[in-house]
């Protein structure tokens, strides 16, 4: 039993190493405000000629079958509609964000492309696929399976800890001190709670 839920917890832990690195150095980027903005300055934006306008129908289906004929690819964040003419179409993948217009009237898309560093390359990972547009979310393939791997991560997070409190106890020269350790973390975890509740 020991030996099952050794190799389990340290295997399940280096598999997920990658992905829990990465979700604690962008929360840090997070907490710290320290992801420039956008660099708008090296912004590209160009004119490109529709061969045909998206059918009618649904705005998630229209985008895609616009990003398609200009063989762009990434998660669509939202799309405002305004008569005849599409504005503010966001795509973002990880390198980069584009604003898509169309103008009907002209059959044709006005694509402006913003690079991003690596920092915010980090905080696209850590806030995807997030709850806002729960509708429009998870619709690029690469999202849906970071999705899957965020999830998959949760869950390993519960089962090292899981197989951390039963490794602990099965040793029991490390009782006293699991429990010192134990016991600190339940108290300082009750007094943030209180803190944030008061």
């Amino acid at each position: 039993m020991y030996r099952l839920l050794r190799e389990l917890h340290l295997y399940v832990g280096l598999f997920f190493s990658p992905f829990l690195s990465i979700y604690a150095i962008s929360a840090v980027l997070f907490n710290h405000l320290w992801a420039p903005p956008p660099a708008e300055e090296q912004a590209k934006t160009v004119r490109i000629a529709l061969e045909t306008l998206p059918p009618d129908g649904e705005s998630l289906a229209q985008a895609r079958a616009l990003m398609r004929q200009l063989h762009l690819s990434g998660e669509v964040e939202w799309i405002h509609r305004r008569g005849d003419r599409w504005t503010n179409i966001r795509v973002v993948r990880p390198h980069e964000s584009l604003m898509i217009e169309v103008d009907a009237q002209n059959q044709e898309a006005i694509v402006r492309t913003i690079p991003e560093g690596a920092r915010r390359v980090l905080l696209f990972y850590h806030r995807m696929p997030g709850p806002h547009l729960v509708k429009v979310r998870r619709n690029w393939f690469v999202v849906r399976a970071w999705g899957w791997i965020a999830d998959a991560t949760v869950y390993a997070i519960l089962l090292m800890t899981t197989t951390g409190l039963l490794l602990w106890w099965l040793l029991k020269a490390e009782r006293t001190a699991g429990l010192l350790a134990l016991g600190l973390g339940v108290l300082t975890f009750g007094g943030l709670v209180i803190a944030l509740l008061g």
